[in-house]
Formats: C-alpha cells, structure tokens, sequence
C-alpha cells in the first residue's frame, strides 16, 4: 500500500473540526502549502473551533484493493466494521495558533480545488511522485462544535502497476465536541 492511507485523512479532517468561519476558502489547483497559509490566515483572525473535547468516529464504508489478498480485504473489513473512535483534547492555545492542517504538504500535492465556507466543504487534492499516484476527496458539513464528512482516497503504486497496484478507500468522519477535556484524550494531530 501507498503512504497515502486511511490515516492520511485524519490530520486534515482536525482542521475542520468546529470551522465556523465568517470567511471562506476557495482555492484552485494549488499547493498544499498555500491551502495550508490561507486556512491558518482565515482560522487565525477568528474563533477558529471550540476548545474542549473532542470525540471522532470513522465508519469505513467501502475498500476495494484488487491487488491485495482476498484474506488480507476481509480482514479489514471485519475489523472495520465496527466504527472506530477517538478523542482528542483541543486546547484554547491550539485553537489561537490555528495549525491543525498537516496534510500533505509536499511538491508531488497539489489541490484541484479547496473550497470551505457557509457550513460545507469540497475538496480534491492528487499527488504524484517515485511512490505512484494519489488522491483525496472530500466532501461533507462543519459547524463550531461538529463536522461530517465523507473522504475517498485512491492510490496506485508505481512498483505494481494495474489493478494489483490499485487501493480505494471510502470512510465517513463524524466528530463533534463534546464537553470539557478529561485528560484522558489524546492531543490532536498539529504542527504546534
């Protein structure tokens, strides 16, 4: 499998968490990094997400890896069949520095498109580069305290070209705050 995973999605679904933005973003076919300057630019001139806890469940909706051993597939499945869930704690200190974007960031990313304003989100972002080809999109809802979105990643690797090569993944973020930090939660994946 590529690096561009499942997990490749959560660091920037935390960047959404709680967006209530007076303003907008609305980018095309731009690096990670300007995204990335904008989003920090908007979130820091405001109240960028409510501090407390937050609890994030991720539903895995479909996997479709032809390559892959049907064992290894099913596997997966079984084990994602169940929603998977995670709290985090974001301080008021995280919300000020507004650095919740660590997607990819890198010269083989760039965005198609970037757009979040008035509660919803849209984005596609391809990278490219020795590993093979990747890409993420996303689309869903945000308020102050919740988001939904749903995140489809695709990837081919380079070493195995054609189906035996070929990974999709199609999960659902649900999150929303809810209530003061235990101190039991994990911290939320930043830069900071």
């Amino acid at each position: 499998m590529t690096r561009f995973q499942v997990g490749s999605a959560i660091p920037f679904l935390l960047l959404v968490a709680g967006c209530d933005w007076g303003s907008s973003v609305d980018l095309r076919n731009e690096s990670g990094s300007v995204v990335a300057a904008q989003i920090r630019k908007v979130a820091g001139g405001s109240d960028f997400a409510q501090p407390g806890r937050w609890e994030t469940k991720i539903t895995l909706n479909q996997v479709d890896a032809p390559g892959m051993p049907a064992g290894f597939v099913d596997k997966l499945k079984a084990q994602m069949r169940q929603p998977q869930v995670a709290a985090s704690c974001l301080t008021a200190d995280d919300v000020k520095k507004g650095a919740f974007y660590v997607g990819e960031e890198n010269q083989a990313c760039r965005y198609e498109r970037f757009a979040m304003g008035k509660g919803r989100i849209d984005g596609m972002l391809r990278c490219s580069d020795q590993m093979g080809t990747r890409s993420m999109a996303m689309s869903g809802s945000y308020a102050r305290d919740k988001y939904k979105l749903v995140v489809t990643t695709d990837s081919q690797s380079a070493q195995q070209p054609g189906a035996a090569g070929k990974v999709s993944v199609t999960m659902t973020m649900d999150a929303k705050r809810s209530g003061q930090c235990l101190g039991t939660e994990g911290r939320p994946l930043t830069r900071l």
